[in-house]
């Protein structure tokens, strides 16, 4: 995937689809160490509170989010 391939950084790198009638993310293309979090209910998480809020979030550090999944099991933060 060209964003894990061009920033070094990026140890896994994935796209959530929203599924409206189900109320969760479901994890479409990725790059990385297979996660745990293949679907995720809205409101769970940043990425679920995203969702269900249909809003765009930006996290300066995520490291200090108590509500963070990681989706890689061996995250580097």
């Amino acid at each position: 995937m060209l964003l894990k391939d061009s920033i070094m950084h990026y140890d896994w790198v994935g796209f959530y689809i929203v599924d409206d009638f189900k109320k969760e993310l479901y994890l479409g293309p990725y790059a990385g160490d297979p996660t745990e979090h293949t679907r995720i209910p809205f409101g769970k998480g940043i990425c679920g509170q995203a969702a269900e809020k249909r809003k765009t979030v930006v996290i300066q550090d995520i490291s200090k989010q108590k509500n963070y999944l990681s989706c890689s099991l061996n995250p580097t933060t």
